[in-house]
């Protein structure tokens, strides 16, 4: 579904028609030249924005994109409150969703030249060291004799 799309499904028809047509006032129908310059409009921000290409298979980009069309139709319409609101979408954009699904996002990655080993190829339990260090000989998992003291060595719990 285009952005248009799922704005008309998200906005009332009644709300729409007074956006896309604000010097008709009997107006009846959705001026679809206006929605679809204002749909282009939020496209080209969300990606600069955004860092990614607006698509509607992410929810997460569906609902900014929305807002941000009906905030750029209110500002089209000259309203001075809407501008503000147009520019916080457009530094909520900027500061919360940018990170989440930018491309620009730095991925983690590696340069080791070692690959990790299994770590029980038989298949027995594996404890690191420090649980088979005798300093820590009080700290039993699963323990079942409830009488032993259990913590730090020399501990009253």
């Amino acid at each position: 579904m285009a952005l248009a799309d799922e704005v008309k499904s998200r906005v009332a028809d009644q709300r729409l028609v007074e956006l896309t047509n604000p010097d008709d006032r009997d107006a009846t129908t959705i001026n679809s030249t206006i929605l679809n310059l204002a749909v282009d409009d939020i496209s080209a921000e969300f990606q600069v924005l955004a860092g990614v290409q607006y698509t509607n298979t992410d929810s997460r980009h569906v609902t900014y994109a929305v807002d941000g069309v009906v905030l750029k139709l209110l500002a089209y319409m000259g309203q001075s409150p809407s501008v503000a609101a147009f520019q916080s979408w457009k530094d909520t954009v900027a500061k919360w969703l940018r990170p989440v699904t930018g491309n620009n996002r730095i991925m983690p990655k590696s340069s080791s030249k070692l690959t990790p080993a299994k770590e029980a190829p038989d298949g027995a339990i594996v404890r690191p060291y420090f649980d088979l260090n005798s300093s820590f000989g009080e700290l039993v998992p699963n323990q079942d004799d409830s009488s032993s003291v259990r913590g730090f060595p020399g501990a009253n719990f």
